[in-house]
C-alpha cells in the first residue's frame, strides 16, 4: 500500500494490548474462539479468513484480529538463530512475527507472542499488517 510500511514490533504490541496492557487485544481473559485460533477451528480447517471475521477479536480501539489467524512479519530484525528451538547463531538473517496463528505453537496466543523466520522463509499461516506515520 502507498505511503505504508511494515508495522515495527512495538507499535503492533501498543496496538493489541492498549494503554491498559491487555494480555489479549480484547482482554486479560482467554476466551477460546473469540479469535481465530486452535479452539475456533476444527482439525480439518486449514483456510485462512478473512480480517474481520472473528468481530469479538477486536481491540477496543477497532483493530481486528491480532489474536490467532496468521502471524504477522514485522520490521525488526532477530539477531538469534531461524527457529525458536534452534540454538547458535542465525545462519541467515531473520524477521520477527508477532501474534498468534490458527495452529497449535507453542509461542503463543496472546499480545506478547513472537517468533521468527530466515528471511525467504515463508508458512501458511505467515501474514503482515501495514502502519503508517501519523500525518503532520
Amino acid at each position: 500500500q502507498a505511503g505504508k510500511r511494515l508495522c515495527r514490533s512495538l507499535e503492533w504490541e501498543a496496538a493489541c494490548r492498549g494503554p491498559e496492557g491487555r494480555r489479549h487485544s480484547y482482554g486479560d481473559t482467554l476466551t477460546p474462539g473469540r479469535c481465530y485460533t486452535e479452539g475456533a477451528r476444527s482439525f480439518d480447517d486449514r483456510d485462512l479468513k478473512p480480517i474481520g471475521g472473528f468481530p469479538d477479536c477486536t481491540t477496543p480501539g477497532g483493530v481486528r484480529d491480532l489474536d490467532g489467524g496468521v502471524s504477522e512479519w514485522v520490521e525488526e530484525a532477530h539477531p538469534g538463530p531461524a527457529f525458536p528451538q534452534d540454538e547458535g547463531p542465525a545462519e541467515r538473517p531473520t524477521h520477527v512475527l508477532r501474534g498468534g496463528t490458527m495452529w497449535t505453537a507453542r509461542y503463543g496466543q496472546d499480545c506478547l507472542s513472537r517468533h521468527w523466520h530466515s528471511v525467504g522463509h515463508r508458512q501458511e499461516d505467515d501474514g503482515f499488517r501495514c502502519c503508517s506515520d501519523p500525518i503532520p
